[in-house]
């Protein structure tokens, strides 16, 4: 009996502390998602942001949380969790579809947007409430990128266009117009521009090129073409591929004619695995165009790391002739900050956020690291174009921007895509055919 009765009295008083120790995690988590540990906790609220673990945007981003930390000292602390660009997609997807509350602030990609969107929170009432907010300067192209299905999910923190680099030097020697007033004119530039420089039967300098070995690589050269013919990735609805369509078809084979027929652009682009080799062969005088995301002006433009510093004219990517500069001519492409739906400190992301997109700190990591600047007031900022030659084609892109179609399954599209092209490329299959299969392909999985 006396053994009985102290199993019952050991029983009750495990589950007394465990109701208890239940209840005070109760308390802590309700208190956590009311956001008081902003003010109640000692020390600082840390915040974990994603960001890649190296390249121009980690050194950018790195520079501006090491003065969110200096300007908010003991209130909020932000630490970076830094992962690879090439697996970065794949691990936060893991993480998320796992339950793993890793994040409190993801920077997106805005093709990542569609696949997302269900992790974030919404920012509408955010941006529309709060009474300290400094956003009239970023321009409503770059929201896009933010944007799905007309919720906003981000707030832009580093973005690019595609702009058209010449070599005016090259263009002043051939007697051509800067810039091409449009494809066709383009075309022949870039025809004129290739040439045997030194009389051994090689070519030493193309008129133009591109990256397209995968679709992290072409997904960007192929918007550039598409866009500027009218085209696009999919149908309005993104129901149907639309690679096989009238004005996407000119499209690609406006970009296999320049490399099969006419030759214009080095063989072995179709080989680049990264932007890298493309700003390259530009900084060491290989090309005399180059259509790139416009944070690589400042490569191109430094002599310590280019023979061709200088020699740059910069203008918006040339259009199909007779087509008018209007919204959606341009791709554009950048990254953007979200707040975790899981994340118990809101309220510090959101602090974090509006700093990050700051006019003073979108002009501090412009300046100091190159970040594509996401405001027009820094854009135009004088400081800002002394020493970013290419300010006034960024601007004038980003007035007729769009993006990529905000998908969830754009990452297979992409795939899709890059793998027809470049078998219209190598000559296994014709533009048409190749476009057509593209677009049966993507059916498949968009059914």
């Amino acid at each position: 009996m006396k053994f009985k009765n102290s199993f019952n009295l050991k029983r009750k008083m495990v589950f007394a502390v465990l109701t208890l120790f239940l209840f005070a995690s109760l308390c802590v988590n309700l208190s956590r998602v009311q956001g008081s540990p902003q003010v109640e906790q000692a020390g600082p609220v840390v915040i974990h942001v994603q960001s890649l673990a190296a390249g121009g945007m980690a050194d950018a981003l790195a520079g501006g949380i090491a003065k969110f930390n200096e300007e908010y000292s003991g209130r909020i602390k932000a630490e970076v969790i830094g992962v690879p660009y090439a697996v970065a997609y794949e691990k936060i997807m893991a993480d998320f579809t796992a339950g793993a509350e890793t994040y409190d602030v993801i920077a997106f990609s805005e093709q990542w947007v569609g696949s997302m969107a269900r992790y974030f929170t919404s920012l509408d009432d955010l941006i529309k409430n709060d009474p300290d907010l400094d956003f009239d300067d970023i321009p409503s192209g770059a929201w896009k990128l933010a944007q799905y299905k007309d919720v906003t999910y981000g707030v832009p923190i580093r973005i690019g266009s595609n702009i058209l680099f010449m070599r005016k030097d090259l263009f002043v020697e051939a007697g051509l117009r800067i810039p091409p007033s449009d494809l066709n004119e383009y075309l022949e530039a870039a025809k004129k521009l290739t040439r045997d420089t030194n009389g051994d039967g090689s070519i030493d300098i193309y008129g133009t090129q591109y990256s397209v070995k995968d679709a992290v690589t072409a997904h960007g050269p192929i918007s550039f073409h598409l866009f500027a013919f009218g085209g696009d990735w999919l149908n309005e609805s993104m129901t149907e591929g639309a690679l096989s369509s009238r004005d996407s078809l000119q499209a690609m084979k406006f970009m296999v004619d320049m490399y099969n027929k006419h030759k214009v652009v080095p063989p072995e682009c179709i080989g680049w695995s990264s932007w890298v080799e493309g700003v390259e062969a530009a900084a060491q005088g290989r090309t005399a165009m180059y259509n790139q995301y416009s944070p690589r002006v400042l490569i191109v433009e430094n002599p310590e790391q280019s023979k061709t510093a200088g020699k740059w004219a910069y203008s918006t990517m040339p259009l199909k002739k007779g087509m008018e500069k209007q919204p959606g001519v341009f791709w554009a492409g950048g990254w953007q900050y979200a707040i975790v739906k899981t994340s118990d400190y809101k309220e510090a992301a959101w602090e974090y956020i509006k700093f990050m997109a700051s006019y003073e700190i979108q002009k501090y990591m412009a300046l100091e690291f190159a970040n594509g600047p996401t405001r027009t007031d820094v854009i135009l900022d004088p400081d800002f174009a002394a020493g970013y030659p290419a300010y006034e084609a960024l601007a004038n892109s980003l007035k007729y921007n769009r993006t990529t179609p905000p998908h969830p399954r754009f990452s297979e599209i992409a795939n899709i895509a890059t793998e027809e092209l470049h078998a219209a490329l190598v000559g296994r299959k014709s533009t048409e055919d190749a476009m057509r299969d593209a677009d049966r392909r993507i059916n498949e999985i968009l059914k």
